[in-house]
């Protein structure tokens, strides 16, 4: 089955940034425990979803949404959302698969 993660990102200081963000690099999907399979650009053209290398100048205060897209067994219990920045701790979202 497939998991979208929709990851809201807002540039809360500094000067603008203009070439495309790599922040969504740091998003990955896991069903029960087991790292899913990163499907790439299949969230490109979803709803919500914008194309982080279509932002071209990203003032400070100004948020995106970008969104990963990841195969997870269907059966699985739970699912958690990692983020992290470049050699930082995760910060972990966990949700109950319905």
């Amino acid at each position: 089955m497939l998991a979208v993660a929709h990851l809201k990102y807002t540039h809360k200081s500094g000067p603008a940034l203009t070439e495309g963000s790599d922040v969504h690099d740091g998003t990955t999907v896991f069903a029960d425990g087991q790292r899913g399979t990163v499907l790439i650009g299949a969230s490109e053209d979803a709803a919500g979803c914008e194309d982080p290398y279509d932002v071209e100048s990203w003032k400070q205060g100004e948020s995106h949404v970008f969104c990963e897209t990841y195969v997870i067994p269907a059966n699985a219990k739970s699912v958690e959302v990692h983020w992290s920045e470049e050699d930082g701790e995760p910060f972990v979202w966990k949700f109950p698969n319905s």
